[in-house]
């Protein structure tokens, strides 16, 4: 009864989508009447999938359907031969599903005054033209992202893979006069097609050993490889999925993309998008691949820790808000593929308890990532959608016409720097935990590596800390700089924007407080994954008030009991110095500045906050530097310096350009043998099949 309601839940979410995307058809004249109808649309639809990801999770369940029947049979038969399209909803699917249609619902209720904003004709720093267009666009990106997940046919897979890729191509480059955009849309067209090119050849190989396109088939097939084969179709996934979810170095068009694209798509893209790319490289590795070997888990340990390092420095050093929190992303996708290479490390040296363990530090980061960077992309979207301003530098002192904003944004950047008891506090705590488990292992470059590894997770931390300030304090505190470039003034957004950021805000709280509870509903998606018997009973305690890893030697932590003490301490720390202690008599004072009025210029920047970093690390920033002098008319006096540092992107200037710059000059050299000429073109066709006959022949 429960895989019956569940296919019944999915298929009406689906077909509520695809209603949405129709209402625009129809209502392609009236824009505000497309967003009224398309954000109820959206969130109906969303809401069915969450009922329907929460019972297949809470229930156990599998449900499987198979596409055979009616007028579809001719045309998958044509299209796979070998096998039916068919679809599967498990515990592990359901995980990522709720991700899914919960933040799609809650962006769908952001937009509703987000895109308002962008009709109205007096606004010209960013209008979008197309707003039936991006209305149309989004459920049916929504829909190909949860098609991705539920495929259980390669076929069906990849044409899902692309649809995503495609959608989310329009709804990036949805404000196509700016050629920022068109940039950032180009590069993300090129990086996710190179992706795709190396999953096609990945599942082309599982088809010949296998002869089918059905993924049931492909179970552990793994198991049959040489360690060179294990290592050649680890790398086909890990550069397919890897380029979707912002690997360094193939993260190049995360931080153009999610800047440019609407505020509501940039937090499903962060939130969502991304994770959905670590689902199908979690299931080809784990359920295809059999957790591959130890020697793919050290490479996906080394690019974690340079993801994760690399991708926090260039986060801290940016201006643009959006851009910095794109490379935020980057940094966690950093830290949740430390946590799965510990958990293929430990697999492949005979712990699956402690490989099980690492996987769910894992899925609790993608849980806590999805919750707080959503919200932080919303919270951005706000204070754009208010001032008009992205940089931030031209803001400060939001706080006081933001209130809500502020407090909803602060328990975002909280989780971002893992402060407890927040939702990114315990996943960062479990994968550092699933680090020391794999100090058991006694091979000697385990144990000095993985120290390494996590002194460089800690410094991430740090720095992700350092960001977290300078983001809040840039934003919220002080006094607005430039405030001159822009007459509007800033104030609170409309409360369906302010909802759902609040609801996340405090699902951010819920998933750190009440953290052993959810860990308790991890256990089928584990199961689903990797079936591992005798894992620690406590771990998956629905009762639970610790969360205990699965070795003795390490410690426990009961986020229940750290709420509670932190609660105390501001409790007393706040009876201490108002009761107990003697109060003195507090005289105001305007602060002193040498008779000058105070001004925003007196203040620190977001730029100057970082300086320090920047110096310290200047052998991996390589900051360019540039100086501004404004004269007065006489050119006598000088009235303004403007000094500033830019950091340059390592992997762009020595992998991107000198490739691009390669590209270009064979493109010069081929173009020689155009010469215009429609028998030549003949010629070269002619040769070319020859050549092929004769291949085919030998």
């Amino acid at each position: 009864m429960a895989e019956k309601t569940a296919l019944l839940l999915f298929f009406i979410s689906s077909f509520t989508y695809l209603a949405s995307f129709a209402s625009v058809l129809v209502l392609h004249k009236n824009e505000r009447q497309i967003i009224r109808t398309t954000s109820i649309l959206n969130i109906l639809a969303g809401l069915c999938g969450f009922v329907m990801a929460v019972l297949v999770l809470v229930t156990g369940v599998t449900a499987n359907y198979t596409f055979s029947a009616g007028s579809l049979s001719e045309l998958i038969a044509m299209l796979s031969p070998a096998d039916d399209f068919s679809i599967k909803i498990c515990p592990y699917a359901a995980l990522f599903l709720l991700i899914i249609y919960f933040i799609s619902a809650a962006a769908a209720l952001y937009s509703r005054s987000y895109l308002n904003e962008y009709t109205a004709e007096h606004v010209q720093y960013s209008r979008f033209a197309k707003i039936a267009i991006i209305s149309a666009v989004y459920p049916l990106f929504i829909l190909s992202m949860a098609m991705v997940v539920v495929s259980n046919h390669s076929i069906l897979f990849l044409c899902s893979w692309e649809l995503m890729s495609l959608f989310s191509y329009f709804l990036v480059i949805s404000d196509h006069e700016n050629p920022k955009t068109r940039t950032a849309g180009f590069t993300y067209l090129i990086m996710t097609h190179f992706g795709t090119a190396f999953l096609f050849v990945f599942f082309v190989m599982l088809y010949s050993l296998s002869g089918s396109f059905n993924f049931s088939a492909y179970t552990n097939i793994g198991h049959g490889f040489s360690n060179t084969q294990m290592l050649f179709m680890f790398t086909l996934i890990l550069i397919g999925f890897g380029t979707k979810a912002g690997i360094m170095p193939l993260h190049i068009w995360l931080p153009l993309a999610h800047p440019q694209a609407p505020s509501h798509v940039s937090a499903l893209m962060s939130g969502v998008m991304v994770k959905v790319s670590l689902f199908a490289f979690l299931k080809c590795l784990f359920m295809f691949l059999g957790g591959a070997n130890l020697t793919a888990g050290v490479i996906l340990l080394v690019i974690g820790a340079i993801t994760a390092i690399l991708g926090i420095m260039y986060s801290i050093v940016e201006s643009d808000l959006k851009k910095c929190l794109a490379f935020s992303t980057v940094e966690n996708i950093g830290i949740i593929l430390i946590a799965i290479s510990c958990a293929i490390i430990l697999n492949s040296q005979h712990y699956p308890v402690s490989a099980a363990f690492a996987l769910c530090a894992a899925f609790y980061h993608i849980i806590a990532h999805a919750l707080f960077k959503s919200l932080l992309f919303m919270g951005a979207g706000s204070v754009i959608y208010s001032s008009h301003a992205k940089n931030m530098d031209d803001m400060g002192g939001f706080i006081k016409q933001m209130p809500h904003t502020a407090a909803y944004f602060m328990a975002g950047v909280m989780s971002m720097a893992a402060l407890p008891p927040m939702a990114g506090f315990i996943s960062e705590w479990m994968i550092f935990q699933s680090i020391l488990l794999t100090l058991k292992d006694p091979q000697a470059f385990i144990k000095i590596i993985m120290p390494v590894c996590g002194a460089a997770l800690a410094l991430s931390s740090a720095l992700a800390l350092t960001g977290a300030v300078r983001m809040f304090f840039s934003i919220f505190l002080a006094k607005r700089r430039n405030a001159d470039k822009y007459k509007h003034e800033a104030k609170e957004t409309p409360l369906s924007m302010r909802l759902p950021m609040l609801v996340l805000a405090v699902l951010c709280f819920v998933f750190g407080i009440f953290s052993p509870v959810f860990i308790y509903y991890l256990a089928g998606p584990l199961h689903s994954l990797m079936p591992v018997s005798g894992l620690n009973i406590n771990l998956f305690s629905h009762n639970a008030l610790y969360i205990i890893p699965v070795s003795s030697q390490l410690s426990a932590i009961s986020p229940q009991a750290v709420f509670t003490l932190l609660i105390l301490f501001i409790i007393g720390a706040v009876v201490i110095f108002n009761y107990i202690l003697p109060r003195r008599k507090v005289r105001y004072y305007e602060t002193w500045s040498c008779g000058a009025d105070i001004n925003s210029i007196m203040q620190y920047t977001p730029e100057s906050y970082t300086q320090p970093i920047m110096i310290v690390f200047k052998n991996i920033y390589m900051p360019r530097t540039e100086v501004k002098t404004l004269h007065n008319e006489d050119r006598l006096v000088i009235k303004k310096v403007d000094y500033s540092q830019t950091a340059t992107m390592f992997f762009e200037k020595w992998l991107y350009r000198p490739f691009i710059k390669l590209l270009i000059k064979a493109a010069k050299r081929l173009k020689k043998v155009q010469l215009g000429y429609v028998h030549i073109y003949l010629l070269y066709i002619f040769v070319t099949l020859i050549i092929a006959l004769l291949s085919v022949r030998l």
